[in-house]
């Protein structure tokens, strides 16, 4: 039934359509004029990437199409380079746990378990005062990227790049929430009604994007949180979506990956995702290189490419998201139309902004009232 879509995730159908569809002659086009455009900067670096031949990832099993996603990314990154780089993928921890892990190899002299660092709203912080990645500058290696985005995606030193966007979202089980009674917005999870049908994160994901929003602010958010959790039943990670579309759960707020659950939705699975109508946001994903990554160069190169629109565009096949701000963004799109809908401009929570906050404040605050109360 559409009743139960937002227009986000209608806006996604057909966008994904059209792209699938055009996927394999725009892969062509790029990866045949890929050595013609490859900046001096990146040819220098994939020179010196070559002895190292390979690069490790680590995430979830969903998150960026997870095993299907590295072949996919191993597969363009090569034809763009022209290169037999593997990537080594261990299905691995949640952000924060990457974050924590990351710290500890590089505290005890070891090398980095994965060549990336990928950093939520929530690691922003960690990764920066830490200075456990690489400083980069990289606008000799993305010539693509007008001078503007690079400034508004990178941090001061360019250890952390953005690569994708998305909205502040959560989900629901289509068979268990009726979509004539489906919520709109974080005020409606308070009722009563659901109470013991919504799971949240263990580690508070999404309530530093409200705590970040000058439309909720910090203790707005943490006050929230205490009704909040009157009606939580249980936690799980983001990505684990099978625990929602099994029925274990009705309802999950808030998400890290609301993008995938339209995927599955795609696929015939019974759930959706909404973006709520008090707290449209536009949140990132960044990404760094560790500076004690087994694989520096090849990190480097693999970040850059993700990047270009050929990158960006294996990117959405794998996430069904991208970085809105790139030029034939299709997130673009879809954050255009949700904001057309809603009549509300999005909070584009950039770097910046992330840093305007205690996030470790905010995000031990939201956790200990979840455990309080479970």
């Amino acid at each position: 039934m559409r009743g139960d879509r937002s227009a986000w995730a209608r806006g996604l159908d057909t966008v994904k359509r059209l792209a699938v569809a055009a996927v394999g002659v725009v892969g062509l086009i790029q990866a045949a004029g890929a050595a013609d455009t490859m900046s001096p900067a990146m040819a220098s670096l994939l020179a010196a990437a070559k002895s190292e031949g390979q690069i490790n990832f680590s995430w979830g099993g969903s998150t960026l199409s997870g095993g299907d996603g590295v072949r996919r990314f191993e597969a363009g990154f090569n034809k763009f380079y022209g290169t037999a780089t593997h990537f080594n993928y261990t299905p691995g921890l949640s952000f924060p746990a990457q974050a924590q892990k990351l710290g500890e190899e590089k505290a005890a002299g070891q090398k980095a378990f994965m060549d990336i660092g990928l950093a939520g709203p929530g690691q922003v912080d960690f990764f920066l005062k830490s200075g456990l990645l690489m400083p980069m500058d990289w606008a000799p290696l993305l010539p693509n990227v007008p001078p503007s985005v690079l400034k508004a995606i990178t941090s001061e030193n360019g250890s952390l790049i953005a690569f994708i966007s998305r909205p502040t979202a959560f989900d629901y089980n289509t068979n268990l929430v009726p979509p004539a009674e489906a919520p709109k917005s974080l005020k409606e999870l308070l009722d009563p009604k659901w109470k013991g049908k919504i799971a949240t994160t263990p580690y508070a994901a999404g309530f530093l994007q409200l705590a970040v929003d000058p439309q909720w602010g910090q203790e707005k958010a943490i006050d929230y949180a205490k009704k909040f959790a009157l009606n939580l039943v249980g936690f799980m990670r983001c990505g684990e979506n099978d625990r929602l579309t099994s029925g274990e759960f009705a309802i999950f707020s808030l998400e890290c990956e609301p993008e995938r659950v339209i995927q599955l939705r795609e696929q015939g699975a019974p759930v959706t995702s909404i973006i709520p109508q008090d707290a449209q946001e536009i949140t990132y994903w960044w990404v760094g290189v560790p500076k004690n990554a087994e694989n520096p160069n090849m990190a480097k190169l693999f970040i850059a490419w993700l990047l270009t629109p050929d990158g960006q565009t294996v990117l959405y096949q794998n996430q069904g998201a991208d970085l809105h701000l790139l030029p034939g963004s299709h997130s673009a799109k879809l954050f255009a139309d949700a904001q057309k809908a809603s009549g509300t401009t999005f909070d584009d929570q950039n770097l910046q902004r992330m840093l305007s906050v205690n996030v470790p404040q905010v995000e031990s605050a939201v956790a200990k009232i979840f455990r309080e109360q479970h």
